[in-house]
Parts: C-alpha cells; structure tokens; sequence
C-alpha cells in the first residue's frame, strides 16, 4: 500500500514506485496524495497489506504526532 500523509501533495514518485513494483509482480493500492491518518489506519486494518510505504519529501514531514 502506498500513500503520501495528510497535507502532503508530492505522489510523483510515489507514483513511479508504484508503477515500478507492479512491474515486478506486486499488487499495489495506491491511495496517493494527502492521505488522512484515519484513512490510512482504517485501509491498513482492512486490507493487512504486506508493506506500506508513505511518500515524502524530506525526513522532517514524518515527525511523531
């Protein structure tokens, strides 16, 4: 599963990623931009994906809530 965090808009290369592992045979949900948290955590719950990537820019964005 890959999505980019809430407020975040950058799902370019997410997006190439995406395309990328399914190129190699990954079934991929892609929820892209500016995911909510409880969207996030509600389709992880649902869906038990093996992985879940998260795209950001930079380290920093990904700080503790």
């Amino acid at each position: 599963m890959l999505a980019c965090p809430a407020g975040k808009r950058h799902d370019l290369g997410l997006l190439c990623f995406a395309l990328a592992l399914r190129e190699h045979g990954w079934r991929i949900t892609f929820l892209g931009a500016d995911t909510p948290s409880d969207t996030l955590a509600e389709t992880v719950a649902g869906l038990a994906p093996e992985a879940v990537v998260l795209g950001v820019v930079g380290p920093a964005l990904l700080a503790p809530v």
